[in-house]
């Protein structure tokens, strides 16, 4: 979206926010607060600070400035001074006003308040009795006090980048959440308790991915269903695939819009529907400042306003707005530069994936025309190291570029970024399965090389398999071990070098602010997110080929969760605040593959497997003596097949493999074809070596025929799809009813507390 209201924001006290007009109060604070938190909760560190002291007081004086407490530890065996920061109860109260934070309303203020469905109103000191206390008695949780500060402690050491700043772990939540969500693995997630601890966005995370878990069961039945019928079978077109492809492109539909509804329950229940519209702007943000607000009506100019109270009302002229604008034509001229950057990357990576997967038959080839049983070797070295350069030279240009556009909001700038991002990985992560599946086994070769595009070991279709195959369950298995095993032993590591800078020759316990410092950053569910996308194209886009990758899915998903929740849990630094309404573009995302996945499975059924063409398959080594090939050849008996088709041998002649629309009763014409490629050797090919494969299930129809009912097929589930996703409202009733009760019941408090003063 590129409207000027997305680029729009009025200064706070800790960075700039979208403007929103708000009635004043002049409410008078305690002064004497009974339960004020002392404890740090938030910590700046500085390596080598003897030669930072300056630095270091002079961040000290602009958070006591700030009106936070500051208490300084420094650790002479590791030259590490530490800024251990906290808040008094009346110091985040004034900050929860001046920010309008919305807190929980206790529920015995609301007459018919469901425990389920919380109400939350803007914190005003007057009102504090209205609001849920913690445990402990404080308004404020752990989580409120981080969001409270975090900006006001990124502001006063932007300008002195030798801060290592992050927040303190709640031991006692810590504990909680390893009992109910860490090793609890048979238990359901506590949502409410994941997001009171570490915000919305990353609860909005696992909310979606045990959602998606849970959907992938149905689907897991019905794939493993049909691949049973193929094993039993030994038919990789067996009619059930047909069907489970149908069952799945119905399904994809459903759980996207389900998931909408649960996606709007939980953003209700934690009060974020409206958080894009309210979201703070990145203080990277760039852009030309003007006085006003939006109304109804658009923007408001208020700079006459403001001249007249400068001159009138000194002490009123700085409650005027201040906007922070991006003007538009500047946004279109950005993405006029990033947008063919992007491209170009895009297509470079596809032209040079493709041409690789070309010159990997040359390299197989004997020498002196390949590398022989090196080539192999070559060309896979040849292209991971093609995939890691393409991987690290776009990442850090798509940063960049994403920069360079200037997106106001943390949630704008990451959906710019996925978008970026999702491409290269779509690209980089299914191409080499689209070149099995659509140009391999075909006879071409490439044009500016000439490299073949080789041929497929048995059928395309079983070497689609092997390869999803391969993706699905043993990359996922290594990459689970591998996102808990690096974040643990990065944290032993890190102890290791600790301890050896400590000379002491007893036991020494570090303090908690040292201990989390060891702790890698939270790097944010950007990458969760990527991985679930690329497993659902893994299987949704190719499940005419490998119908159980849905189960590997949902045993890799179920442990997944328990993965993330302990590498978040045990072996991470506690994240900054984060929220979020929804789960921003990866829904766009997901829709794409979903709608991808019915148009790739058709042409799958129609073009890669027998299930349409009733192709039968001969597999036999020619052995030809003495360096022979076997020549392309097709003989008149084949020409005379019903629904004929071309024989096809590989020139190498180490294998032949025969594609012809057949019933299974012409073996004996074939064996006289196979015998007349070499005939200067007449004891190449026993008779009774050829075992074809016949397909029972197959409709037999020629090549126009199969364009047509792929066309047709698809474009029916597309509509069916679309048909589905508009009956399916995104917003639940119950939500709905809520919203409106609830709004009456606090207007109602309000009246009643009006009339009381």
């Amino acid at each position: 979206y590129m409207g000027d209201d997305s680029r729009t924001a009025c200064k706070t006290m800790s960075g700039w926010k979208r403007s929103k007009v708000v009635p004043s109060d002049t409410g008078a604070y305690r002064n004497v607060r009974e339960h004020d938190h002392n404890e740090p909760f938030y910590v700046l560190s500085c390596a080598n600070a003897t030669e930072k002291t300056q630095d270091i007081q002079a961040a000290k004086e602009r958070l006591e400035g700030d009106g936070l407490q500051v208490h300084e530890e420094h650790n002479p065996q590791t030259n590490i001074t530490y800024l251990l920061i906290s808040a008094t109860e009346d110091k985040l109260e004034e900050l929860a006003e001046k920010e309008e934070i919305e807190l929980r309303l206790d529920d015995t203020q609301l007459p018919s308040s469901n425990p389920n469905i919380p109400a939350y109103k803007d914190f005003h000191p007057r009102d504090r009795h209205l609001f849920k206390k913690q445990p402990d008695g404080s308004l404020f949780s752990s989580l409120d006090r981080i969001r409270l500060v975090q900006n006001i402690v990124r502001d006063a050491v932007m300008s002195e980048p030798i801060f290592d700043r992050y927040a303190l772990h709640d031991k006692t939540e810590q504990h909680a959440l390893e009992r109910t969500w860490v090793k609890a693995w048979f238990s359901p997630q506590p949502m409410n308790q994941i997001r009171d601890y570490f915000g919305e966005k990353i609860a909005m995370y696992f909310a979606f991915l045990g959602h998606y878990t849970k959907a992938l069961i149905p689907l897991s039945i019905i794939g493993l269903i049909a691949q049973l019928f193929q094993l039993a079978t030994g038919d990789l077109d067996h009619v059930s695939v047909p069907i489970y492809c149908v069952f799945l492109a119905l399904w994809t539909t459903l759980w996207l819009e389900m998931w909408k509804r649960e996606q709007v329950t939980w953003a209700f229940k934690w009060d974020v529907m409206e958080f894009e519209e309210e979201e703070s702007i990145r203080p990277e943000f760039v852009g030309a400042i003007r006085r006003g607000a939006y109304t109804g009506a658009g923007f408001v100019e208020m700079d006459g306003m403001y001249d007249v109270l400068k001159n009138t009302r000194p002490e009123l002229a700085d409650r005027v707005p201040i906007e922070k604008f991006d003007p538009f034509y500047k946004r279109v001229l950005r993405y006029c530069f990033s947008v063919p950057i992007v491209g170009c990357f895009v297509i470079t990576t596809i032209v040079g994936t493709i041409a690789i997967l070309f010159f990997k038959n040359i390299a197989s080839l004997p020498a002196p025309e390949g590398f022989g049983r090196f080539g192999g070797i070559l060309s896979a070295v040849v292209n991971a190291g093609f995939i890691v350069f393409m991987n690290v030279v776009y990442t850090k240009v798509a940063e960049k570029l994403n920069n360079f556009e200037n997106h106001p909001t943390d949630t704008a700038h990451e959906d710019a970024l996925i978008a970026k991002t999702f491409l290269f990985q779509f690209v980089n992560s299914y191409i080499s399965l689209f070149f099995i599946a659509y140009i391999k086994g075909r006879g071409i070769v490439l044009p500016i090389f000439g490299f073949p595009a080789g041929t497929c070991r048995g059928t395309c279709f079983e070497e689609l398999a092997t390869q999803l195959f391969t993706l699905v369950v043993f990359k996922q298995g290594v990459g689970q071990v591998q996102e808990l095993a690096i974040p643990f032993a990065k944290n032993l590591v890190k102890k290791l070098l600790r301890s050896k800078k400590v000379t002491t020759t007893t036991e020494v316990t570090l303090p908690n602010y040292e201990e989390e410092q060891l702790l890698p950053p939270f790097s944010g569910t950007f990458a969760d997110y990527n991985e679930m996308a690329i497993q659902f194209g893994y299987v949704v886009m190719f499940a005419a080929a490998f119908p159980i990758a849905s189960v590997a899915a949902l045993i890799n998903n179920w442990a997944e969760i328990r993965v993330d929740a302990s590498k978040l849990v045990k072996f991470s630094r506690r994240p900054n605040y984060q929220g979020c309404e929804d789960i921003g573009t990866w829904q766009k995302v997901f829709e794409i593959l979903s709608m991808l996945s019915v148009i790739n499975n058709c042409c799958l059924l129609g073009f890669t497997s027998m299930w349409m063409s009733g192709k039968c398959m001969f597999t036999q080594d020619v052995g030809c003596e003495n360096g022979m090939t076997c020549d392309y050849y097709e003989h008149d008996s084949i020409r005379a097949m019903p629904h004929e088709s071309l024989f096809h041998m590989d020139h190498q002649g180490q294998e032949v493999t025969i594609l012809v629309n057949c019933t299974g009763l012409v073996h004996e014409s074939l064996k006289r074809t196979l015998r007349a490629c070499c005939p200067t050797d007449p004891h190449y090919l026993p008779s009774d070596s050829i075992h074809p494969v016949t397909n029972n299930h197959a409709l037999f129809l020629s090549p126009y025929e199969i364009v047509w009912v792929v066309l047709v097929v698809e474009h029916l589930l597309l509509f069916v799809k679309y048909v589905i996703a508009e009956l399916i409202p995104d917003k639940p009733a119950f939500i709905e009813r809520a919203e409106a009760s609830q709004k009456f019941e606090k207007e109602l408090i309000m009246d009643e507390e009006y009339a009381k003063k």
